[in-house]
């Protein structure tokens, strides 16, 4: 059985991989949109399935609207240039959520940051 503090670590040292030369301050300002991103996908999956279900009308109930290309499903399979993807899927949320600006499209995911 996996213990809490072998996990703990385990996961620091994979964000101390992802984040590389980003100061861990700054941290919070490139994954908290992504976890928001991965939520709202989620639930958007979720609403427009049940929504299918009730045979009701998906674009009138949901939250928010997730386009097909910024869903986490989309973004798993993405391989290369996975920054400017990222950049991309952002505004694409944002454009059909524009409450959302300022919020989740604040970082350039395809930014080299020097030491």
């Amino acid at each position: 059985m996996l213990e809490l503090k072998q996990l703990e670590s385990w996961l620091w040292k994979a964000v101390c991989t992802v984040r590389g030369p980003i100061d861990t301050s700054r941290l919070r300002d490139y994954i908290l949109p992504l976890i928001f991103l991965k939520r709202i996908s989620d639930v958007s999956d979720d609403e427009s399935e049940q929504l299918v279900k009730e045979d009701r009308n998906q674009e009138a109930a949901v939250r928010f609207y997730v386009p097909p290309e910024a869903r986490w499903e989309s973004i798993q399979r993405v391989t290369t240039g996975l920054g400017q993807y990222l950049n991309d899927v952002m505004q694409a949320v944002v454009r059909e959520n524009p409450q959302l600006q300022g919020i989740i499209d604040t970082v350039d995911y395809n930014a080299t940051i020097v030491g």
